[in-house]
């Protein structure tokens, strides 16, 4: 599959990586009441190596989460027709928690880096991800594996990561096949012309 002269797969690592860089750059405009001490969920753990491809294994539910936002949306505004300020409010919505999550010591800065944030993801959305469900394992793959490394290298737990990433991979690469051998199953509503030839 391709989206004009780009495949598929290298538009949607594409859109995630704008969506990372951007929070990354809000991010780093704020100023921190206190030091960061980034930390790897797994290094922790009595096995950190099992720890770490767990963790990328961990990506289905993420990535699930996303193809069943990208879905209901697709039904609320009937295939992106109607009620297209829902499908933004949605995303917006889902971003602003997120960011309110990772920043409580800053609110205001956290909201503010949400909204832009879940505005870029809503453009990511509108323009690439709607039209083909195949997409999403390796935009939501992309963001993960971003932000993945910018932790790793912060806490030096870079062959960690290495582990993890590859079992995101094979996970996201998996569940795009699932997705090609289901895509009969996913109508495309005929009102919106998909740029996506195979």
């Amino acid at each position: 599959a391709r989206v004009g002269r780009w495949p598929a797969t290298l538009a949607a690592v594409a859109g995630g990586a704008v969506v990372v860089g951007l929070q990354s750059a809000l991010g780093a405009l704020g100023v921190r009441d206190t030091p960061l001490w980034p930390a790897a969920a797994w290094a922790s753990l009595y096995s950190p190596w099992v720890g770490a491809v767990l963790s990328g294994l961990d990506f289905i539910m993420l990535a699930s989460a996303e193809l069943f936002v990208v879905y209901a949306v697709s039904l609320l505004t009937r295939g992106f027709t109607r009620r297209v300020w829902l499908a933004v409010a949605i995303v917006v919505a889902l971003e602003c928690a997120t960011a309110l999550a990772q920043g409580r010591a800053n609110p205001a800065g956290a909201l503010f880096t949400g909204l832009i944030a879940g505005a870029m993801a809503s453009g990511v959305l509108l323009l690439l991800l709607r039209y083909d469900l195949r997409m999403v394992p390796a935009f939501a793959a992309t963001v993960a594996l971003l932000h993945g490394a910018a932790t790793a290298a912060q806490s030096g737990s870079l062959g960690l990561f290495a582990a993890s990433a590859v079992a995101t991979v094979a996970v996201a690469w998996l569940m795009t096949r699932w997705l090609r051998g289901g895509a009969a199953a996913v109508p495309v509503p005929a009102a919106v012309p998909a740029p996506i030839a195979e």
